[in-house]
């Protein structure tokens, strides 16, 4: 940092030791707005960014990512947002921050739209094409949580192809309501999580929102938005069956509230000096069902450690499986399962649940020991594979649950491309 730099800064922060401090010398350099928001605001503010920044490693380095929008509210004959405020966005570019030197580079995600195609023209030396981010950096794209609940929002009512059904808002779907605490309800949030699509031969990173009927509780459909390629970006809705009820997150509180044993321990643990924390719940979707996993934490109201997993529930259907760990959890579900004696492939099958029990159970206790460690990244990884393993499991113990069957026309499972 020269001469005229140290004066420069000295004025900026108001700080005389910049002009006379020894440490300060020609190769010194002045990292500033440390912040990822107010670095990329800075740089680019005609853009919108994403309010969740990801932080992920790449050839041994680490760097923050984080997704930008164009947005516009004349654009003809487009539903708005609830708010009233936007009715066009596209998530146009992908922003990169060195976590060290602060580098930002701007990749552009979407070329076809027309207003990153305008700043493009204005400011070419800002942008650069996504085939030339490093490949290591690539594989951690996503598609954002805030740009798939604008299009989820909208997906409620759109999906309806029926004229009269539509302008009757028959068949409008609703986000669906879970349980956060003893007498906290809030809409289910999409989540991220490794599973295997119906018809698709390997598991893939997804992004999934199920829906239920407005008014209603019960679970009427999913949709699932791919992370890998060659196929990011492509959603599919999955609707599930008219005939039958399937249930949703409110449901499944209820079983679970009426659990005695859930009661009595809550009851007990709810004591003075802690309290009882409901970690998320996990939905999976397994053909035409779901799998329900949360689990149950203590608290202590006289520390700040962190919250220690007391219990664990499984629920599938109308069975609740309430047990001290997931490996528990596991053998009682899978104990319930109806047995088969003519069935010789069944030993096999025993087998290889077993096998899959202990894989769930390692990745789980992984988990805990990196939320204890801090690491969320980690726990989230690591839960993600708990879930995929969960739907192998319930696939392969022989009737606890329908197989994953590959999409049709049919009522059960009816593939169709969303609007991107």
């Amino acid at each position: 940092m020269d001469g005229t730099n140290r004066t420069l800064w000295a004025l900026r922060l108001g700080d005389f030791n910049l002009l006379v401090s020894p440490q300060v010398t020609p190769q010194s350099q002045m990292l500033y707005r440390t912040n990822v928001h107010e670095r990329v605001n800075a740089i680019a503010p005609f853009l919108i960014y994403d309010g969740d920044p990801y932080i992920v490693v790449a050839d041994g380095k680490l760097y923050w990512i984080i997704d930008a929008y164009t947005e516009g509210s004349t654009y003809p004959y487009s539903q708005t947002t609830e708010d009233g405020q936007v009715n066009y966005i596209r998530n146009s570019v992908k922003v990169v921050v060195d976590a060290y030197d602060g580098t930002t580079s701007f990749y552009v995600n979407d070329p076809k739209d027309p207003l990153i195609r305008a700043y493009r023209g204005a400011f070419p030396a800002l942008f650069k094409p996504l085939d030339s981010m490093p490949a290591a950096l690539r594989a951690h794209v996503r598609v954002p949580e805030d740009f798939f609940k604008v299009q989820t929002a909208i997906y409620r009512t759109y999906h309806i192809t029926d004229p009269t059904v539509f302008y009757n808002r028959e068949d409008v779907w609703d986000f669906p309501v879970e349980q956060s605490g003893p007498s906290a309800n809030m809409p289910l949030e999409p989540y991220y999580v490794m599973m295997r699509l119906p018809g698709q031969s390997q598991a893939e990173y997804l992004l999934i929102q199920p829906f239920t009927p407005r008014g209603k509780q019960n679970m009427v459909s999913w949709l699932a938005v791919r992370n890998d390629a060659p196929n990011y970006g492509q959603a599919v809705v999955f609707e599930l069956p008219k005939d039958r009820t399937i249930f949703g997150p409110q449901q499944v509180a209820a079983l679970i509230q009426n659990t005695p044993e859930y009661s009595r321990d809550v009851s007990l643990l709810n004591q003075q000096g802690s309290s009882v924390v409901q970690g998320n719940l996990l939905v999976v979707p397994i053909g035409d069902t779901f799998i329900y996993f949360q689990p149950i934490y203590l608290k202590s109201s006289q520390t700040q450690t962190i919250p220690e997993l007391k219990r664990v529930l499984l629920v599938h259907r109308d069975q609740v499986v309430y047990a001290n760990s997931l490996q528990d959890a596991l053998q009682v579900l899978l104990g319930a399962a109806p047995q088969n004696p003519t069935n010789n492939q069944q030993p096999a099958a025993n087998q290889t649940v077993q096998q899959l029990a202990q894989q769930a159970l390692q990745h789980y206790n992984q988990a805990q020991a990196d939320l204890k460690n801090g690491d969320l990244a980690g726990y989230a990884g690591e839960m993600n594979q708990v879930a995929q393993i969960l739907q192998q499991i319930v696939a392969a113990s022989g009737g606890t649950a329908p197989p994953i069957t590959s999409p049709s026309p049919s009522p059960s499972a009816s593939p169709r491309p969303t609007p991107t």
